[in-house]
């Protein structure tokens, strides 16, 4: 991946002033996505070129999700499709990748550490 504009690197920095580990990936012409843990928590972030945060995504069990989330998202999404997503890091280097339930690949993107 390209180098990571400095403004996006320092916007993630006053935005989570705890995250560790960052992995970065390109997703979009102007727009980075950060991966990094924020203590245990495993997080990702987007910020545009100029370090503007744009959104942030942490994971959690469902089991944790609001049991009416829960209803509303069996209810409106019968077909749903289970997916399994894999993050890895070896060196500077960081890997996502996505899996179809019966092992077909659908996404994959790679990143490094700046």
């Amino acid at each position: 991946m390209d180098k990571v504009p400095a403004s996006a690197a320092n916007g993630f920095n006053v935005k989570f002033p705890n995250g560790s580990q960052p992995g970065w990936i390109k997703t979009g012409t102007e727009i980075y996505e950060v991966q990094f843990f924020n203590g245990k928590k495993r997080q990702s972030a987007l910020f545009d070129n100029t370090g503007k945060w744009l959104q942030t995504q942490s994971e959690a069990k469902y089991a944790v999700v609001p049991s009416k989330v829960q209803r509303a998202f069996e209810t409106e999404t019968p077909d749903k499709v289970l997916t399994y997503e894999i993050t890895a890091f070896k060196g500077a280097k960081n890997f996502m990748v996505v899996y179809s339930a019966k092992g077909e690949l659908l996404k994959k993107e790679e990143g490094s550490y700046e």
